[in-house]
């Protein structure tokens, strides 16, 4: 029993730098979108440094980062430069993580309100080929593994919910 505290103490103390560190990055990003001149070729350059640093992070805390970052920059960076944030998203993450990033993702550029915008920049080309990706990456005996599979059957439905709302009225 005491040899165990010793354990414990040690994984609250990591929760807790992984929390204060978390909160320090996502203040970073937080600031970076508020600065002046900020425009899209400065996001451009700015993403691949911004995604590094989230690979390197632990899988709860890049979840964090990415939704930060979905939700701090203006949609229109997110759609100029969406096949390098999900080429990363695809990359570092897999299963549930990354399903909720990718329904973050659609459901955030589903509030855009000029669709035509979406069509014009290739949007549902992008999110299929990186879903895709992710679903060729799955193990083939995951396959038969439910809690496995669930994840990837979620992206399936949140893609055809967004190409839905991409094209309504427009199922053939």
């Amino acid at each position: 029993r005491m040899s165990g505290s010793g354990k414990d103490k040690d994984a609250r103390r990591r929760a807790a730098d992984r929390r204060s560190l978390s909160s320090v990055v996502g203040c970073s990003l937080v600031r970076l979108s508020k600065l002046n001149g900020l425009d899209l070729q400065l996001y451009r350059w700015t993403l691949p440094r911004v995604l590094k640093v989230i690979h390197r992070s632990d899988g709860v805390s890049r979840e964090y980062f990415l939704h930060t970052l979905l939700v701090v920059f203006p949609i229109s960076f997110h759609v100029a430069t969406l096949d390098e944030l999900l080429a990363e998203c695809v990359a570092s993450m897999s299963g549930d993580g990354l399903t909720q990033v990718l329904r973050h993702v659609m459901q955030t550029l589903a509030l855009l309100p000029d669709r035509g915008v979406l069509v014009e920049a290739g949007v549902f080309e992008v999110l299929h080929k990186r879903v895709q990706e992710a679903i060729s990456g799955l193990r083939p005996d995951a396959i038969c593994d439910a809690s496995q599979l669930d994840p990837f059957l979620e992206m399936l439905c949140e893609l055809c919910s967004f190409t839905l709302h991409l094209h309504p009225g427009d199922v053939t």
